[in-house]
């Protein structure tokens, strides 16, 4: 997947700092099948352009350009009611769309939103997981896997996991901001606990089998945990 939308960046007819960044969100990290980040939407132009742009219809003056809104709203309303895949990721202070054709074969725009709160430094987030305290366990588990992660709705991320006696829970992050995505062979965990961190953040952190390796971590106001 990863290397297939390589080739789709190469070919779109973009360029610029907002597109650099776009690219970068997606290709910036190895793929995991477990630890998708990345999901697409099957919807008319006309629906994203409703969804998105009408969401935020002034980008201030400062940034008016800066992160892909000339070439997000006017294909999208050329396009009209052309049915197109949507796909999601995010860095560390923004969430991305790429709107592609139908058969993936094309990207036909793009679009960045900034995240809310206070955009911390990578060194103040890494200093949050590594030395937090620790608030409580969020799920009572020997271990758990990663199943899914999503990240395709704004207001909140979801994560469903497995246990070691297969029963499934779907984990809701509400007001979700950042997110450090684990690192290759971290998708079991050995218990998810929150932590606060020295920002006064909370951090929700997926901890890995012996300690070791980067662990998945999601900074955000609450958690609900609903058993599938």
């Amino acid at each position: 997947m990863r290397e297939y939308l390589r080739t789709l960046f190469d070919t779109a007819p973009f360029s610029g700092q907002a597109w650099t960044a776009c690219k970068s969100a997606f290709l910036g990290y190895r793929a995991i099948p477990v630890l998708g980040s990345n999901f697409t939407t099957r919807a008319p132009a006309s629906y994203f352009l409703r969804l998105y742009a009408d969401r935020e219809p002034d980008f201030g003056k400062d940034r008016d350009g800066r992160w892909g809104e000339p070439d997000f709203v006017r294909p999208l309303m050329e396009l009209g009611e052309q049915k197109l895949q949507l796909l999601v990721a995010t860095d560390g202070t923004r969430s991305w769309a790429i709107y592609l054709t139908e058969d993936l074969q094309a990207i036909l725009a793009f679009h960045g939103r900034l995240k809310p709160g206070p955009q911390l430094p990578p060194e103040d987030d890494q200093r949050d997981i590594d030395q937090g305290e620790m608030v409580r366990n969020v799920l009572a588990s020997d271990s758990v896997r990663v199943e899914r992660l999503d990240l395709t709705t704004m207001s909140s991320a979801k994560v469903e996991i497995s246990d070691a006696n297969g029963q499934r829970h779907e984990l809701i992050f509400s007001g979700w901001r950042r997110i450090q995505h684990a690192a290759p062979g971290s998708e079991v965990a050995a218990g998810i606990v929150e932590l606060r961190g020295q920002s006064g953040r909370s951090w929700f952190v997926f901890r890995p089998l012996g300690q070791s390796g980067r662990p998945l971590a999601i900074q955000a106001d609450s958690v609900e945990v609903r058993r599938l």
